[in-house]
């Protein structure tokens, strides 16, 4: 109970922020990756997969976990338009799935943004 009254850091209210805006870009841009039709769908894609290997093989450690993020959307994306028949629905349900976690990952870093911020008043 003591924890609510207690002001939130700087450093604690830029990263809630920033975690909103990413959670919410990234739901937009999967929401977008389902919608591209065949010929942007698959570039994109690949360029999202080519993308995150590069940034895997980068020898920071803190790359790692958006690169196998990117990966992932990349793989689903080209997966979901060119790729095996009995698959494609599935894989267009991971990125719908996907985006609806990340709109709700984006909100709720939004509604802890403000509240955070509500306690330096």
């Amino acid at each position: 109970m003591e924890e609510r009254n207690l002001m939130v850091s700087r450093d604690e209210l830029n990263k809630r922020g920033f975690r909103a805006i990413i959670g919410v870009a990234g739901a937009v841009v999967l929401g977008v990756l389902v919608a591209l039709p065949i010929p942007l769908g698959p570039i994109i894609g690949g360029m999202a997969l080519v993308g995150g290997i590069g940034a895997f093989c980068l020898k920071q450690k803190e790359y790692r976990v958006p690169a196998i993020t990117c990966i992932g959307i990349g793989f689903l994306t080209l997966a979901a338009k060119i790729g095996i028949q009995s698959f494609r629905p599935f894989a267009s349900l991971l990125l719908g799935v996907s985006a609806g976690i990340s709109l709700g990952f984006g909100i709720w870093n939004i509604i802890r943004f403000f509240k955070g911020l509500k306690t330096r008043r």
